[in-house]
């Protein structure tokens, strides 16, 4: 699209910093033509552009895709490998809608690469690039069964009532280890077994360190990694009697690498690693695979993060960040495709067994996907012919 070459020159990156809204709701119109969200919809993920470092992520990206900025050489080596596009032998389904707008390749050309158990299914009346936003339903529309939780089952509401039968809905708090086990129980005696787990609680608090109380360092702890384990623990029981089941941490590029201003957000997502590795490795024998997906940015309804920055501790942060930006020749919070890809932690089935999941267990929130990067002073000029280059 012409608004990646647009990004190149400084007029791009001063017309995105002052529309980035705008520009956003129109990627959004151009990316799921026929999906009809409305403005609160937009402005929960719109929420996430008002991180002081978008504008300078968003650019950076888009420039490096054209040659124009570098990488972080640390991630080369692993960028090697993915540059050979290894064959992926999990037990895979992939799913397009069927009125995406986005540029993306066909099924057919990437279906030889999963060498394990694969089904690619089009999403369809209408589903655009935002699939998981415009279709949460999608696991159920392909016949699994759901045990779907949060805080307040309310907003739930509207899946019991689509699916009947095929979708239980529960109140859970994960840092309760009895609604764990609750949710895990209702799974079993509804559905008779519990296939796949999925850990999705979270939320960050971006602010120093100095300036997080300990009840609110604690309580982040709390949620982003005992969640985790408290769901860990109330699901094994079942997969191991069973021989078989999915466990899937949904962390983030944080487990991974760490930059000023969320020191408990990393230090929960660093132990989510750590502890995904360790049980993995404690229940693969079992035929239970432990995933910890890493994944690197999107739109999420993690709330609104923290920004309360005062006296020199605001000066001491705005500091970090600029020997952040001065040792790793790149802007802060900057991770592009090539340099910081999505990784995934995970141990092997047993050998010879074929998992199909079919009862599933997703936990809390429903993330909302990657959200337009990417802005324009006068969005409209996106429709001139002599921007239309991409």
């Amino acid at each position: 699209m012409g608004y990646q070459f647009y990004f190149a020159t400084e007029r791009g990156r001063a017309g995105y910093e002052k529309y980035r809204r705008e520009f956003a709701k129109l990627i959004w119109k151009l990316a799921s033509p026929r999906w009809q969200f409305d403005d609160a919809t937009f402005e929960r993920s719109a929420a996430a552009f008002d991180n002081p470092d978008h504008v300078a992520i968003a650019i950076q990206s888009y420039r490096w895709r054209l040659g124009l900025a570098e990488g972080e050489s640390k991630y080369e080596a692993l960028e090697g490998k993915l540059i050979q596009t290894p064959n992926i032998g999990v037990p895979t389904i992939t799913m397009e809608g069927d009125a995406n707008g986005a540029p993306h390749p066909e099924p057919s050309t990437y279906a030889r690469k999963f060498t394990g158990s694969y089904e690619h299914r089009t999403i369809k009346r209408g589903i655009g690039h935002n699939l998981p936003q415009e279709a949460p339903q999608a696991a159920l529309d392909a016949g699994h069964q759901v045990v779907a939780t949060a805080r307040n089952p309310d907003q739930l509401k509207g899946l019991a009532e689509r699916y009947g039968s095929r979708v239980r809905i529960a109140s859970l708090d994960v840092i309760n280890e009895a609604e764990g086990v609750a949710a895990v129980r209702l799974a079993v005696q509804e559905f008779g077994r519990l296939d796949v787990l999925i850990n999705n609680a979270g939320y960050g608090d971006t602010r120093p360190f100095e300036q997080v109380p300990s009840a609110a360092f604690r309580g982040l702890v709390e949620t982003c990694f005992f969640g985790v384990v408290n769901l860990t623990r109330a699901a094994l029981p079942v997969m191991r009697l069973q021989r078989s089941g999915h466990i899937i941490q949904i962390s983030s590029l944080g487990g991974r690498t760490a930059f000023p201003g969320n020191a408990a957000y990393f230090a929960a997502k660093w132990a989510v690693g750590g502890f995904t590795e360790g049980v993995a490795l404690e229940t693969a024998h079992l035929g239970i695979k432990i995933t910890a997906l890493e994944p690197w940015r999107h739109a999420n309804q993690l709330g609104p993060a923290s920004t309360r920055l005062e006296g020199d501790l605001a000066a001491g942060l705005r500091g970090l960040r600029r020997c952040h930006r001065k040792k790793h020749g790149a802007l802060l919070g900057q991770r592009d495709r090539r340099s910081c890809p999505s990784r995934a932690r995970h141990s092997a089935n047993r050998r010879g067994r074929t998992f199909r999941p079919r009862r599933w267990l997703a936990l809390i929130r429903l993330i909302h996907p990657l959200g337009p990067l990417s802005g324009d002073p006068s969005p409209a000029a996106l429709r001139r012919p002599n921007l239309a280059c991409g």
